[in-house]
C-alpha cells in the first residue's frame, strides 16, 4: 500500500512537470511587444538619386556589363523596381524599399554602422539615415530601424579605449538626436532602443595590451562596462545585443551571465547541430537569442585560384584564373531548416543577412534572382510562429536551380564558382518546392513526382537537358497549381551567372503589387509635376506596368543575352513612351522626356569611391 501511495505521488508529480516547465517559460518577461523579422539594410542600395549606388543593382553595370569592364565585383543582381522606373525621388526610393519590405513580412531594417568609417561616410549615413526614418513617420508606416554598431579590430592599437568610447558615445548621441529619439528605433519593453554589435569582442582590442589575442572569461565584464557606461557617461539608453563567435563555454557562461540579448557568427550555420546548440544553451538560461540566417551567402569578390586572395580582374589577372566562393550550394533547403529551427515560441526576433546588400548575392527583396516566393515562405512560417490556425494563406509552388550545370561549375581554366565544402551533389538537380493546405498530387513536366504533404514539400528534378519547367498540382482529380516557370533551364549560354533563381506561381500577382507600390511614388510627383487627372494617372499606370511586365518577362528568359534583352527592353520603352506621349501635351512630353534622359543617364555613387572611403565596408562584413 506504501509503495502504491508513493507511485502515486510520482504520477502527479511527474503530470505537472510539462505543466511547470511551460509556466516558467510564459512567465519570462517579452523582450519584444511583438514578434519581429528583421533584415540588415544599405542605405544607399536605393534606386534615388545621386547619394544611390545604383551600380549594384542596375542591368548596365551588372548581368549586361561586358567582362571586358570588369574590375574588382562580379555582379549579376538586378532589382525589379529598376524595370520599372529608371530612378525615383529619394523619398520616394524610400517609401518603395519600406513598403515592399513591409509585403515581404519584414517590419525592421539593421543598419551596419562602421564607428571607424570616414567623415565622408559618416555624414552620408547620419544624413540618410534620418531622413529614411522621416519618411516611415511621414508616411505613417509601421517599421522599426536599429543600429549594428561594427568594432573593427583595433590594428597597430591606433586607438586607445577612451578614444573608441568618445567615438561611439559621440556618433550614437548624433544618430539618434538627429532623429529626435524617434520612436521607430526599435525598442525592448522597457523603452530601451535595441542596439546590435558586430565583432562585439574587437572592444578589448582597444583596452589589451598589443599581442594579446585570446578572450578570457573576465574581459565579458570589461565589454559590458563599455556599454554601461554609454548609458550612464554618455546619457544613452541602449540595450546591447551581444554578437556570439566564440565556441569556448566558459566565455558563452559569462555572455549570458552579463548580457540580455544575444545573436551570433555565421560559423554557427555551417553545421545545423552547432547552430540548434548554441540556440538552445542561450534560450534555456532565458537569454535572448534572435537568429541570423542567410539564404545563399556568396560575395562577388574575384579570389584567385592559386593564392586564394581576393584580386582584382582586367588588370593584373584574368577572369578566367578566378573565381567565386559559395556558402552552399545551389537550393532553398538549408534556408527552409533554418527557418524551421528558428522560428520557436522562446524567439521573439528573426534576423535575415540581407535586404538589400547586392554584393552578396544574399538579397531578398524583389530582384529577378529571387522573385517572391520566399515573402510566402516567410508569411508561412510567420503565421506558425504566432500559432495562427490558418498557417498558408495562399497555396503555391516554386521552382529553384542555379542556370548551371554541374561541370560549369568548379572548372580549372574558366571563371568559375566553387562551394565552399566543395559539395556539388544538389548543383545537377532542379529543386521543386510546394506550400500547401492540404495533402495533393505533384507533377512536373507531366511526370508524377509523389504527394505533397501539408505545409512544405519538397521535389527534385536532374538537370539533364534545356528545360522549360511546369508544375501541376491536383487535388481530387482537379488542378490547383499550373504554373510553368518563366525561366527556362539553358546552362550557361551567354554571360556566366551563378546566383540561384526561384520563380514561383505568386511571382506575377506580387509583381504587380510591387509595381502599384513603385507608382503610387512615381505617379504623386508626376501628377503634381503635370497636373495629372484621375483619368490620365490610371492611363498612365496601365502603361506603366505593362512595360514593367513586358521587361520581367524578357530578363529572365533573355537577360543572361545583353543584345537581345537590350533590343528587348528598348523596344518596350518605345511603346511605353507612345502611351505616355497620349497623355501629355507636347510641351509636357518633352520636359518628361528630358527628366528621363538625366535619370538614364545618372550613375549614382561610383562603387571605387564607396570602397575607398569604407562605406560599403561596414555593410559586407556579415560574419
Amino acid at each position: 500500500m506504501f509503495f502504491k501511495k508513493i507511485l502515486l505521488v510520482l504520477l502527479i508529480l511527474l503530470s505537472f512537470t510539462p505543466f511547470i516547465t511551460a509556466q516558467d517559460q510564459s512567465s519570462t518577461p517579452s523582450f519584444f511587444h511583438k514578434k519581429r523579422v528583421m533584415a540588415s539594410y544599405n542605405l544607399n542600395s536605393i534606386l534615388g538619386d545621386e547619394y544611390s549606388s545604383l551600380q549594384a543593382y542596375k542591368y548596365e553595370y551588372t548581368l549586361g556589363l561586358d567582362q571586358e569592364l570588369l574590375m574588382n565585383k562580379y555582379k549579376t543582381a538586378v532589382s525589379e523596381t529598376s524595370l520599372q522606373v529608371h530612378l525615383l525621388e529619394l523619398r520616394d526610393a524610400i517609401e518603395v524599399e519600406l513598403r515592399s519590405a513591409k509585403m515581404y513580412g519584414i517590419d525592421v531594417f539593421k543598419l551596419k554602422y562602421n564607428v571607424l568609417g570616414s567623415d565622408q561616410y559618416k555624414t552620408s549615413f547620419k544624413r540618410l539615415l534620418a531622413i529614411t526614418i522621416k519618411v516611415a513617420e511621414d508616411k505613417n508606416i509601421d517599421f522599426n530601424f536599429c543600429l549594428d554598431v561594427f568594432f573593427p579590430k583595433n590594428k597597430k592599437s591606433k586607438y586607445t579605449k577612451e578614444q573608441l568610447f568618445a567615438k561611439v558615445s559621440e556618433d550614437l548621441g548624433e544618430i539618434y538626436g538627429s532623429t529626435k529619439m524617434s520612436e521607430k528605433w526599435l525598442r525592448n519593453t522597457n523603452d530601451q532602443i535595441v542596439l546590435f554589435t558586430g565583432n562585439t569582442k574587437n572592444i578589448l582590442s582597444y583596452s589589451k595590451a598589443k599581442g594579446s589575442k585570446k578572450i578570457a572569461k573576465e574581459d565579458i565584464k570589461v565589454i559590458k562596462t563599455f556599454f554601461d557606461d554609454l548609458n550612464q557617461k554618455g546619457s544613452l539608453n541602449v540595450v546591447p545585443v551581444y554578437h556570439v563567435q566564440t565556441y569556448l563555454e566558459e566565455i558563452q557562461d559569462e555572455i549570458i551571465e552579463h548580457f540580455e540579448a544575444v545573436t551570433h557568427s555565421f560559423i554557427y550555420l555551417k553545421r545545423l547541430e552547432d547552430y540548434q546548440k548554441i540556440k538552445d544553451k542561450f534560450t534555456s538560461k532565458n537569454i535572448k537569442f534572435f537568429p541570423h540566417i542567410y539564404l545563399n551567402y556568396m560575395p562577388n569578390t574575384f579570389i584567385h585560384k592559386e593564392t586564394g586572395k581576393k584580386v582584382y580582374v582586367n588588370k593584373k589577372y584574368a577572369i578566367d584564373d578566378t573565381y567565386l566562393l559559395s556558402n552552399n550550394p545551389s537550393g532553398t533547403k538549408k534556408f527552409r531548416m533554418l527557418l524551421e529551427m528558428s522560428l520557436t515560441p522562446d524567439v521573439e526576433l528573426l534576423s535575415l543577412s540581407s535586404w538589400n546588400l547586392y554584393n552578396l548575392s544574399n538579397n531578398l527583396n524583389p530582384e529577378i534572382h529571387n522573385g517572391y516566393a520566399l515573402s510566402s515562405l516567410l508569411n508561412y512560417h510567420f503565421n506558425k510562429w504566432n500559432g495562427k490556425s490558418n498557417e498558408v494563406e495562399e497555396e503555391m509552388t516554386y521552382v529553384a536551380f542555379r542556370n548551371l550545370y554541374r561541370n560549369e561549375m568548379n572548372v580549372e581554366d574558366k571563371f568559375t564558382i566553387r562551394n565552399k565544402k566543395k559539395n556539388y551533389e544538389g548543383e545537377s538537380m532542379i529543386e521543386v518546392v510546394t506550400l500547401l493546405k492540404s495533402p495533393a498530387e505533384v507533377y512536373v513536366n507531366n511526370t508524377y513526382m509523389g504527394i505533397a504533404k501539408a505545409g512544405v514539400d519538397e521535389f527534385y528534378i536532374k538537370k539533364e537537358k534545356e528545360t522549360k519547367i511546369n508544375v501541376k498540382v491536383k487535388r481530387e482529380g482537379k488542378k490547383v497549381i499550373d504554373f510553368t516557370s518563366p525561366k527556362t533551364f539553358t546552362g550557361h549560354k551567354y554571360k556566366y551567372d551563378p546566383v540561384m533563381y526561384i520563380t514561383s506561381s505568386v511571382d506575377h500577382d506580387k509583381s504587380i503589387a510591387l509595381s502599384d507600390i513603385i507608382l503610387n511614388s512615381e505617379l504623386s510627383s508626376m501628377g503634381v509635376r503635370f497636373l495629372l487627372s484621375n483619368e490620365d494617372k490610371a492611363l498612365w499606370k496601365m502603361a506603366a506596368q505593362t512595360y514593367f511586365i513586358a521587361n520581367r518577362n524578357a530578363i529572365l528568359q533573355h537577360g543572361d543575352n545583353p543584345n537581345e534583352y537590350l533590343k528587348i527592353r528598348a523596344k518596350n520603352y518605345e511603346k511605353f513612351k507612345l502611351q505616355i506621349k497620349k497623355i501629355l501635351n507636347e510641351f509636357e512630353y518633352k520636359v518628361w522626356v528630358d527628366l528621363e534622359n538625366d535619370r538614364i543617364n545618372e550613375k549614382g555613387i561610383e562603387e571605387e569611391l564607396l570602397e575607398h572611403d569604407g562605406v560599403l565596408k561596414g555593410y559586407n562584413i556579415l560574419d
